[in-house]
Order: C-alpha cells, then sequence, then structure tokens
C-alpha cells in the first residue's frame, strides 16, 4: 500500500518517516525545501520501508526528486485552464471543438441560451446533428478541404435549435494539428 500526500512543516515530515517505520507502508509526499542559496526547491520525497527476512524493517530506501519544472508548469496550465474557462462560459458565442471523426468533444454553455442544447447534450453526439440536412454536403465538402490543408476560416450553414428550428450560423474554424500534421481537433 503506498500513500501520497503534501507536508508543509517539518513534524509533518517526521510523522511521515514515523508512518513507514511503524507502519511499513511506502509513502510519497511532495513538500518545499530551502536549498543553501536560501532558493525554494518543490521536492517529491519517496520512502519504502526495506525489511529483512523476518519482515522487520531495518532500514528505509529513499528517493528525493526535484519537481519545481513541474510544479511551475502544472500551476501554468491550471492558470491556462482557468482562462479559457472563464472565457469559455460567458462568452456570447458557441466554442465547441470537435473530434476528428466529427464528435463534439466540448461545448459551451452558452450553447444552452443560443441552441437550447445543454452542454452534456452535444458532448459525445456527431456535429452534424444540430446542421440541416441540406447543408451537410457542403460541410462535409469544407470538412474535407481543411483536412486536406486548405485554408477555409469561415463557413456559413443552418444550425438545429433544440426546438426544431433553424438558424444561420456563422462558424470560424481552427484546425489543431500534432507536430507531424495529424488533426488532433
Amino acid at each position: 500500500m503506498e500513500k501520497s500526500f503534501r507536508l508543509h512543516d517539518k513534524d509533518a515530515v517526521l510523522a511521515a518517516h514515523r508512518e513507514v517505520i511503524t507502519k511499513g507502508i511506502s509513502v510519497v509526499y511532495e513538500s518545499t525545501k530551502r536549498r543553501k542559496d536560501g532558493t525554494l526547491v518543490e521536492v517529491s520525497v519517496s520512502l519504502t520501508p526495506i525489511k529483512n527476512a523476518s519482515g522487520q524493517i531495518v532500514a528505509l530506501f529513499g528517493i528525493a526528486r526535484d519537481i519545481t519544472v513541474q510544479k511551475k508548469m502544472q500551476s501554468e496550465l491550471d492558470r491556462t485552464k482557468k482562462l479559457f474557462e472563464i472565457i469559455s462560459e460567458n462568452s456570447q458565442d458557441i466554442i465547441s471543438y470537435s473530434y476528428p471523426d466529427g464528435t463534439f468533444g466540448y461545448v459551451s454553455p452558452s450553447v444552452k441560451q443560443l441552441l437550447g442544447y445543454t452542454p452534456e447534450e452535444l458532448v459525445g453526439q456527431p456535429n452534424k446533428m444540430i446542421f440541416h440536412d441540406d447543408d451537410i454536403p457542403y460541410l462535409l465538402d469544407v470538412t474535407q478541404r481543411i483536412f486536406a490543408g486548405e485554408n477555409v476560416p469561415r463557413f456559413t450553414a443552418r444550425v438545429r435549435c433544440k426546438n426544431g428550428d433553424f438558424r444561420w450560423y456563422e462558424t470560424t474554424l481552427n484546425i489543431v494539428r500534432d507536430d507531424h500534421g495529424k488533426v488532433l481537433q
């Protein structure tokens, strides 16, 4: 069994070490340490009891890794996610993304006010379900051109509201590709 947590003070660190010794369980914790030069470093510490043949703990095996860069990257990612959340939840436009197979992966909350759907009703569904049947051939053509690398910044099509009415929408499309050019979203 392994236990993971974050420790902020010396007493808690000592308690974690005692727990490894008394209970014989492995522990992983994160903590902030001060280097000799005074700078702070984030560390992940893994402690594992080493037992002899009769099962008695005779030593502790420990590894401390500097995770400062990972923590900073996670903090930046969290900040970016929060910013995206603020933008998408407060936009008067529908913000969405679809996977290459055409299913919605995300739809902003504004879809409720504009089309009557909740985001949960659309995520995982084929995006063509909200377009007028007569516009599907045009949309498939646009999609094929985009996948082929053509820049099609905007297109217009009829979008089905939950109540069955249709509205004309102009859509701005950006393709997300991986480092090898494969379409991700």
